[in-house]
This record gives structure tokens, sequence and C-alpha cells, in this order.
């Protein structure tokens, strides 16, 4: 997940800034499995571009309070933040705020696809979203269970859709 999101981020951030440097900060949830592994995902892509520049990072609890807290901080300690990405939608939505309430054009990007992430691409607050689809996550969980009860063989790792939701697709994806 981490890694489409920098990849998505490698493009936007081209398409704003052409060959000039452009500067990332990274709010992160508590630290974990979850959030280590979607923030050296997107380190993974981004440190490939040396004009991508990661200006700071912190945690944000999973909250939207926290994301809107760190971006406050990161916008008033950075003359110019491109792009805040954070590691969920909550922490996206306050990133977001934060942008508003200062005037900004800094683009946000999160991760989880919820409904109201959703509905603040679709109004210009929130930049993009990687959809998770925990559905089909609790369908294949759901199967497995099933097929281990039944005694049957089950895959040691299952992959479930992931899908960038941005302005150009947010139609297709609400309710």
């Amino acid at each position: 997940a981490g890694r489409l999101c920098g990849e998505y981020a490698v493009k936007i951030l081209s398409e704003k800034n052409s060959d000039a440097t452009s500067t990332v900060y990274i709010i992160t949830g508590i630290p974990g499995f979850h959030s280590n592994e979607r923030v050296a995902g997107f380190h993974e892509i981004i440190d490939q571009h040396p004009n991508i520049e990661v200006v700071g990072s912190g945690p944000g609890n999973w909250e939207r309070l926290g994301g809107m807290n760190l971006a406050e901080t990161a916008l008033k300690a950075n003359y110019q933040v491109d792009l805040i990405f954070a590691v969920s939608d909550a922490m996206a939505q306050g990133a977001a705020q934060a942008v508003q309430e200062a005037g900004k054009d800094t683009m946000t990007l999160g991760l989880d696809g919820n409904p109201d992430t959703l509905k603040d691409i679709q109004a210009g607050v929130v930049t993009a979203s990687l959809a998770v689809f925990p559905k089909e996550m609790g369908k294949i969980a759901m199967q497995n269970i099933k097929n281990y009860l039944d005694g049957e063989a089950i895959e040691r790792r299952n992959e479930t859709p992931l899908k960038i939701i941005d302005a150009s697709n947010v139609g297709e994806y609400l309710n």
C-alpha cells in the first residue's frame, strides 16, 4: 500500500513541480506493523527520486486531531510543504483541515478509502486516498476460516484490491 502511495506521490509532485524539488511531510500512526510497513513502502519509492525531499514526520496516532496538529506544525516550520502523506484517512483529513486553515495549496494523500474521505476528495479538500476495500478483506478472511475448518489449505499471503481514488475517479466510488 505504501509503495502505491509513493508512486502516486511521485506522479502528482512531478505534475505540480516539474523539475523543481518537492517537499513531503509524513504523518505516521502509532509505531507498529501497519504504520511502519506503509511508511517503508512509501520511502521505497520516493527515495529513488532525488528531487523529492522528506522534510519531517511524526506520529498522528491514527487520529484526525493528531494529523491536524502535526500538519499545522509542519506548515509553520517549513515555508513550503508540497504534499502531506498520512498513513490513514483520518489523519489525512486532519491534515487537510490544517492546510485549509493555513490557506496553503499543500496536497494531502491518505490511505483507507473511507466514505467521509471520498466526500472530501469530491469537495476538493483531500487530494487522494488509497482505498483498501475492507469488505474484500473480510470475505477473504471468512473464506480462509472456512477452508481451514474444512481441512483445506489456505494461502500464506492473501492480497486484496487497492486503488488510488482522486478527483478523476471519486464519482465511481461514492454511493
